[in-house]
């Protein structure tokens, strides 16, 4: 059983995914006015346990954050965690992980914001899709957890996230921003975790 999560205890400074990618004044707004529980809030996690062009994985998270924030107009990033891998290749590096909370943009979809996170992913060094080992080491790994209330099953794209719910990686950065954001078809963040096992 992978070990307690344990919060590195950062502030989310300003950052992007590469340097010089935008100027002092593109500075995203770090919060939004929603106490993130109600319908309008996007939930994205973001993990990462190898380097990527001298890039730690917690500054590629934090960067990753401040696009997707960038993007939407406003957003809020949790703590940042590291946690040992789960179902992961043997002498796989620890992840950092994390959740960031946004608001749903008007007339955008939750395919378009998968098609974001896939890019930024790419942009990062993380190989294409049809291209990828399971659960290998990644410079970057966007999950859309939930998109409002908002479903889907499809083969690209299912929403809320499938294993959101069974994943203390996920949930404990997600309660930390949102603990009584109601998951549509499992319940609430701040319940689900409590009702995790203890490893």
């Amino acid at each position: 059983m992978p070990e307690a999560n344990r919060t590195l205890g950062l502030a989310p400074p300003r950052v992007c995914l590469r340097r010089n990618a935008r100027s002092a004044n593109d500075r995203a707004v770090m919060e939004f006015a929603s106490d993130f529980s109600d319908e309008g809030a996007v939930f994205v996690a973001l993990g990462a346990n190898l380097p990527s062009d001298g890039i730690s994985p917690e500054i590629m998270v934090r960067r990753a954050a401040e696009a997707l924030i960038a993007s939407h107009g406003g957003g809020r990033l949790s703590p940042i965690f590291r946690t040992a891998p789960v179902d992961c290749p043997p002498g796989s590096p620890d992840f950092v992980n994390a959740v960031v909370a946004l608001p749903a943009r008007p007339g955008s979809s939750p395919e378009a914001l998968h098609r974001e996170l896939l890019a930024l992913e790419t942009a990062a060094g993380r190989p294409t899709v049809d291209a990828r080992a399971k659960n290998a080491p990644r410079p970057l790994d966007l999950d859309l957890l939930a998109y409002g209330t908002e479903r889907r099953t499809d083969a690209a794209l299912t929403i809320p996230h499938p294993r959101c719910h069974e994943r203390r990686f996920v949930l404990e950065p997600w309660a930390a921003l949102a603990p009584e954001f109601e998951i549509p078809g499992r319940g609430k963040v701040s319940e689900l975790l409590q009702a995790l096992p203890r490893g």
